[in-house]
């Protein structure tokens, strides 16, 4: 079986800390995912609005909890929203939420 090579996207934040990550996570976004497809990107997407630093594991769950601690039209709202632009793992997180409260997440 031969190893099969990752292909890398390279993104720029504004504060110039290079970020680099396999192309199937950064296509999570359909708007990189368009710019991908369509051959849009030459060196690096650039973040022009995100400074970037890397929070461990523990700060990750403790920002999701916090994330979807809104009320529950605000929740709804966020899914749209994810659904939009196309983020699964998003989108997850928050129906994730919407039944832990016992609301459906079908509407």
């Amino acid at each position: 079986m031969a190893n099969k090579v990752k292909k890398m996207i390279r993104m720029m934040a504004s504060n110039g800390v290079e970020v680099v990550v396999e192309e199937v996570v950064a296509m999570q976004s359909q708007i990189i995912y368009h710019m991908v497809e369509d051959n849009c990107i030459k060196n690096f997407i650039p973040l022009k609005h995100l400074d970037f630093s890397l929070p461990n594991i523990e700060e990750l769950k403790d920002f999701d909890n916090k994330f979807v601690n809104i009320d529950t039209n605000a929740l709804y709202d966020c899914i749209m929203v994810a659904n939009y632009l196309g983020m699964k793992d998003l989108i997850d997180l928050v129906c994730y939420k919407v039944k832990l409260r016992g609301n459906s997440s079908d509407f």
